[in-house]
């Protein structure tokens, strides 16, 4: 689905035809979903389907508790951060997932979030040492919500960081994985 504006999520009829959610913003300038809109992406996830949680979007919704548990770990203005962008080394810990069998340790240029918030069981597949929080911070993880698959990951705050092909990688197969259980 793609779709500039969160309001698709008003209608569970329309949802009904995707297997995916990939939400890509920060919704700090638009409002916050309504009570229908929040239930539908509950019952979404929880039903089976998937989402993947991409960058700041985890600071979206910052009134909803239960969307701070669909992403496992969230970024809170005043609390999470980043040092400055730069390159760092990103390990790839569990050669044995779907998402990560396969991918080798590799450099990022990027912003290394830290200090997210949320202490929810997650699977974190990349990490990486931050000079900032002075802490090994998760990069890409998973989270079980329900019968449905979340991914999420932290890499991508522009083209430069996206274009990277190990983040390429790690997003194709993060969302391959939460749409449909598995990567071919």
């Amino acid at each position: 689905m793609f779709a500039k504006t969160p309001a698709v999520l008003e209608s569970a009829a329309s949802l009904a035809r995707y297997e995916l959610i990939v939400l890509d913003l920060y919704n700090a300038s638009t409002p916050t979903l309504s009570d229908v809109a929040k239930e539908n992406l509950i019952q979404f996830v929880k039903g089976g389907k998937g989402l993947v949680v991409s960058h700041l979007s985890s600071a979206s919704f910052k009134e909803w508790d239960e969307f701070h548990k669909m992403c496992g770990r969230y970024w809170v203005m005043g609390k999470s951060g980043h040092g400055p962008r730069g390159t760092f080394k990103a390990h790839s810990l569990n050669k044995e997932h779907p998402i990560t069998q396969g991918l080798e340790n590799f450099e990022a240029d990027d912003e290394l979030y830290a200090k997210l918030q949320g202490d929810g069981a997650i699977n974190v597949l990349v990490d990486a040492d931050s000079d900032w929080s002075k802490k090994t911070e998760p990069l890409a993880f998973t989270v079980e919500y329900g019968k449905g698959r979340v991914f999420h990951e932290t890499l991508g705050h522009d083209a430069k960081a996206v274009h990277n092909p190990p983040v390429q990688k790690l997003i194709q197969r993060g969302s391959e994985w939460a749409a449909t259980g598995k990567v071919d």
